[in-house]
């Protein structure tokens, strides 16, 4: 008989294998399958991408990365947490909440939650959700979450759009390492 008390807090599946001393052919393999704890102990906010201000009513799109954690770093997953949203700029076109991103980067679907009461439920599948803040005017967003206790803070820039450049090359062909200078 054997006992595994401890696989040192980190998600997934383990593989124990015991065999004998005197012949390591006769063996048995277990797998056990460690699950994050229920409790959040940790909150993220992470900026994805700032943006530039939209032009002529289009909004420019900025994203932040919201992920919950348990006490030893693994992302929990399965549980419907339920976050506390707060903004410096209550004032942004739109606050949404997503649940994931597409290969391209862009928000996958329709938004999640609107956060009008200023609440959320991070996505289940995956323990997290992408926070996106439209606005047609340049400014700084701060989007503070907070669960069970823990929170974090993440700011994106909603950049002012610099309009046009003209630019005009002083060579019409250039060499790879060439130098080009232009006016």
């Amino acid at each position: 008989a054997y006992n595994v008390t401890d696989f040192g807090g980190v998600a997934g599946d383990y593989n124990v294998t015991a065999s004998l001393d005197s012949n390591s052919s006769v063996n048995v393999t277990t797998t056990y399958t460690v699950n994050p704890n229920t409790n959040v102990a940790g909150v993220s906010v992470s900026p994805i991408e700032d943006s530039i201000a939209g032009q002529s009513g289009d909004t420019g799109n900025a994203t932040m990365y919201v992920n919950v954690t348990d006490q030893f770093g693994n992302t929990v997953t399965g549980q419907n947490v339920e976050l506390t949203v707060s903004t410096t700029d209550a004032n942004a076109d739109e606050i949404a909440v997503y649940d994931d991103l597409s290969g391209s980067g862009d928000v996958a679907g329709a938004a999640a939650d609107s956060l009008a009461d200023g609440t959320f439920n991070i996505h289940t599948a995956d323990g997290s959700s992408v926070i996106v803040v439209n606005s047609a005017n340049p400014k700084d967003v701060t989007i503070t979450a907070e669960a069970q206790g823990s929170s974090d803070s993440g700011t994106v820039t909603v950049f002012e759009q610099i309009g046009q450049i003209s630019l005009s090359l002083n060579q019409t062909t250039a060499q790879q390492n060439d130098v080009v200078t232009a006016d």
